[in-house]
């Protein structure tokens, strides 16, 4: 409040959950325009539990005052509206927060015998880490020839946080190899076969599939919110049930049984999905 006094902004842009909650308070108690995105949900379930509902009252007492309200996907969209959160009027659906195709490019793997998987996020139990893990188990015992790598900030204080010595657990026990953190993530995406988000978060749309399917690397995702928009099916990659490493092994063995050169072709029809869909220029 104190620093919207000071810099007495004309409109205001919420962007994620707290935001769209605690700025928009803020802006009506001082009569300032405000649109909000909401980026998804996170592990909030609205109306349920005592966290959900009061996210919901808050919901309830921000989101009609606001001139806007985007969404990143369909489901959120029609959950705030269904439940009175949002006027329909008001509601805004965008493909997420796009990509920059001139940034993210087709890169093409090399052909050397391996099929080498990335998973990309924050260490969180959410995003699917430990289903991630427990498929390159199972199937590090049946090919020799897959590897699997996470890349990603660490987060073991908060909430489903995965700390830094179980994957150095996971390292030494050569299942699979940690990344770190990078601010260049196209040189990771480049050298890999597919890239996996088993997540069964509250996601918007998440960032890290456009990108690696900008780069025209099949994809493997949940057929959860958010993640669903950005794979066609058997198509360019390949969808499975959140919260289930059996379906994701069956998923991740579709990649491996195909041909270098069918890997290569299913991830320039996602490259084409990108350019048509999820351009962030489109989004702007």
């Amino acid at each position: 409040i104190f620093y919207y006094l000071r810099v007495k902004p004309k409109v205001v842009l919420n962007f994620n959950p707290k935001a769209c909650i605690y700025s928009s308070i803020a802006c009506r108690l001082l009569g300032i325009r405000f649109v909000n995105n909401i980026s998804g949900l996170g592990r909030v379930r609205l109306g349920k539990g005592i966290l959900g509902k009061l996210v919901f009252y808050l919901y309830k007492f921000t989101q009609n005052k606001a001139r806007a309200v985007f969404f990143q996907n369909p489901d959120d969209l029609d959950t705030f509206i269904k439940t009175g959160l949002v006027q329909k009027n008001k509601a805004i659906l965008l493909k997420g927060s796009g990509v920059d195709l001139s940034r993210f490019t087709p890169k093409e793997s090399k052909n050397d015998g391996f099929v080498d998987f990335l998973l990309i996020s924050r260490m969180i139990e959410d995003k699917g880490v430990f289903h991630f893990i427990d498929a390159a188990k199972l199937l590090n015992e049946k090919y020799s020839n897959v590897r699997f790598y996470l890349l990603g900030p660490l987060e073991s204080e908060t909430h489903s946080g995965i700390s830094r010595d179980t994957i150095q657990e996971w390292e030494n026990k050569k299942i699979v190899k940690y990344l770190g953190v990078s601010e260049r993530v196209e040189d990771q995406i480049a050298l890999m076969d597919c890239i996996v988000l088993p997540s069964f978060y509250g996601e918007g749309v998440p960032r890290v599939l456009l990108e690696g399917a900008a780069m025209a690397k099949p994809l493997i995702t949940t057929d959860n919110i958010g993640c669903k928009e950005t794979v066609e099916h058997g198509s360019t990659g390949f969808l499975c049930q959140p919260e289930d490493t059996k379906d994701l092994v069956s998923q991740m063995e579709n990649i491996i049984l195909m041909s270098h050169d069918d890997r290569l072709q299913m991830g320039h029809l996602g490259r084409q999905k990108i350019e048509n869909e999820f351009d962030e220029r489109l989004i702007i």
